[in-house]
């Protein structure tokens, strides 16, 4: 069985047209697929695929909206461990440099509690849009942000929309040690600077994914007929 026919025995037919972009890495692709099949259909897919070490680029489209959509889920069934396994497998993209610094933000925690968290930023602005703003999976309370040196090699880049946007990054080992950044007012305000970021870049949803996909597609079309 080929790697698209695996996915389609996973996905269903009616999502065929969406397999090729996936298993090219399109991100639109993997977004599409999840917003029709559901989580928990495509956790499974993800695993599948991971297990058999087969289609990695389609994984890593797949994962990466499963991460956005419901990460709760995929921190409920895997530790730290897998997950840089399964980052690995996937073949997701790592910063660069010598050393990261990386912003996490959090409600309600101790900053040691924070910082154990897998999901990181780049930006100070993101981390506290993260830290004042309602978050699935997440629990509320006071706002914290917090700091931490890294190496880079164990930052691994989540494609997606929001994701790029805010610079997510998922640290596969947890810092050694972290300083809190800022303070409440300053969150505050970097938070709105962010979430006017975030309206005023906001895409058409699937409308965008699906036309993204379909561009993908004509133009691999126009590359195999110059061929």
């Amino acid at each position: 069985m080929t790697d698209k026919e695996t996915i389609e025995r996973m996905v269903g037919r009616p999502l065929a047209w969406t397999i090729d972009p996936l298993l090219a890495g399109v991100p639109a692709a993997g977004r599409l697929i999840t917003a029709k099949v559901g989580p928990e259909l495509v956790w499974s897919c993800c695993r599948e695929l991971y297990r058999a070490r087969t289609a990695p680029r389609a994984f890593r489209a797949l994962f990466s909206a499963l991460w956005v959509l419901d990460h709760p889920r995929v921190k409920a069934d895997t530790g730290r461990d897998t997950l840089a396994a399964m980052l690995e497998f996937g073949e997701f993209e790592r910063l660069g440099g010598d050393v990261a610094t990386v912003w996490r933000g959090g409600q309600g925690q101790a900053a040691e509690t924070v910082a154990a968290g897998w999901s990181w930023s780049t930006s100070y602005r993101w981390a506290a849009w993260f830290a004042v703003s309602t978050v699935p999976g997440e629990p509320g309370g006071a706002p914290s942000v917090v700091v931490a040196e890294v190496p880079p090699g164990q930052c691994y880049i989540v494609p997606g929309r929001l994701s790029e946007l805010a610079g997510e990054v998922l640290l596969v080992e947890p810092p050694a040690s972290v300083l809190v950044a800022g303070s409440p007012v300053e969150w505050e305000a970097e938070a709105a600077k962010a979430e006017a970021t975030r309206l005023a870049s906001r895409p058409l949803g699937l409308l965008a994914d699906a036309g993204e996909v379909l561009r993908w597609a004509v133009s691999s079309t126009g590359t195999e007929g110059a061929a």
